[in-house]
């Protein structure tokens, strides 16, 4: 009986050890750390700075994603973004669908699984994810806690930018 018992335990203690080895590594960062909160700032429309000043809501998805909702007098808008360490600056990039509807191509497939840590890195994602010419439209800055983010609008002859700048406040 005492054979029979160690045959059956000595596999399950075998894949117990083999699923633990296959988790997610430790390695990857939490790249929402330090942005998520209340930037105060202005919104630039076609380069011409305005009185309007607008407020940019960040919130935490999961560990490399965020939601934005910014809103001023005449605009309001959430959406979200995947984010990618680059140094000092923290670059925003498009997730799942926005992102084939804004670069006419999909993203490789499960980029943020992998443990280690390189997929975080904005290098990695504009040469695994990227092909020449694809435009991205805002970063966190660390150094000064700002941000800035180019909205993209329809207007009535060519397309209107309008442009985020803040500063956190919280």
């Amino acid at each position: 009986m005492k054979k029979i018992n160690l045959f059956v335990i000595i596999p399950i203690v075998a894949l117990l050890f083999v699923v633990g080895s296959c988790k997610k590594s430790d390695s990857s960062i939490d790249l929402t750390q330090g942005l998520t909160g209340t930037y105060e700032g202005n919104l630039e429309i076609n380069g011409e700075k305005t009185t309007n000043p607008a407020t940019a809501y960040i919130e935490k998805v999961n560990d490399y994603s965020i939601t934005i909702h910014c809103t001023s007098a005449d605009f309001d808008t959430t959406f979200m973004m995947d984010l990618y360490a680059n140094g000092d600056s923290t670059m925003l990039c498009f997730t799942d669908a926005d992102f084939e509807n804004e670069y006419n191509h999909q993203m490789s497939g499960g980029h943020h699984m992998m443990g280690d840590g390189n997929w975080q890195q904005w290098s990695n994602h504009m040469s695994v994810d990227h092909s020449a010419g694809d435009m991205h439209y805002g970063a966190f800055t660390m150094s000064n806690h700002s941000f800035t983010y180019r909205f993209k609008t329809p207007g009535s002859e060519e397309q209107v930018s309008k442009i985020f700048t803040g500063t956190k406040v919280n």
